[in-house]
Parts: C-alpha cells; structure tokens; sequence
C-alpha cells in the first residue's frame, strides 16, 4: 500500500488578526491528524487591507468580532484578550517590524516561525504587554 504525498496547506497571517491566530492555532492542532505539512506564510495585513481599499472604520465590526473572539477563544481554548489600548495596537504600532522578524526567521530559521509567532500573539492579545516590543 503506497502513502500519499502530504498536502501543503499555506497559511498567510499577520500577528495583529485574531482571526489569524484562530486559523493557526486550528491548522497547527490539525496538521498531524489531517497529515498535511503547513507552511506558515507571514504578511503584512495592513498593506493588504489599504491597496483592497477596506478602510476602517467598518459599521458594527468592533462589536461584533468583539463577541465572536469571545465564543471562538473558548471553544478552541486560545487565550485571547483584546487589549484596552486595541486601536492603538492596530493602528499605530501596527505590526510591520513584527512581521518582517517573522519574514526573516523564516527565511533563515524556519523551524522557529511557529514559537515566534505564537509568542507574538501571546505579547499582543494575551499578556497585554503590547509596547515597542513589536515595533522596536
């Protein structure tokens, strides 16, 4: 009996999406299960969201991904927190010198993109201790 090649399942995300943690999180836990290889893809979300056009402010989005991080933080047991400061986090500091380290260890040091990354959310929506870490 032969074994089929894994499957590559691609994962671009930026450590500022929630939802991006979410999808890792999922993939990361299903790799093994699903026998796929996941190759984590770091971007810079902000420069997605600007050339796309999709501009903050967006009716009822703050609200809603309020309670929906919520329900999906408990069901998948990920330990999100938005932080008080949260427009701050995403629309000042942002996440460009966080993804281009992310960039660069996978680049150099892949086998740390996953821990770094998982660190990263950790800093911004678990520990509250978003600061110039991720700019700096």
């Amino acid at each position: 009996m032969s074994h089929a090649a894994k499957k590559t399942v691609s994962l671009f995300y930026d450590v500022m999406s929630p939802y991006a943690w979410i999808a890792f999180e999922f993939l990361c836990r299903a790799r093994n299960k699903w026998n796929i290889n996941l190759a984590l893809k770091p971007i810079w979300l902000a420069a997605i969201v600007k050339a796309s056009g999709n501009m903050p402010p967006v009716p009822n989005k703050k609200a809603y991904s309020r309670k929906d991080l919520s329900r999906l933080s408990t069901f998948y047991s990920i330990p999100i927190n938005q932080p008080a400061n949260l427009h701050e986090v995403l629309m000042v500091k942002g996440s460009l010198s966080a993804q281009r380290l992310l960039t660069s260890v996978q680049m150099t040091q892949s086998d740390m993109t996953e821990h770094l990354s998982r660190e990263l959310w950790m800093r911004v929506y678990n520990r509250a201790s978003v600061s110039r870490d991720l700019e700096h």
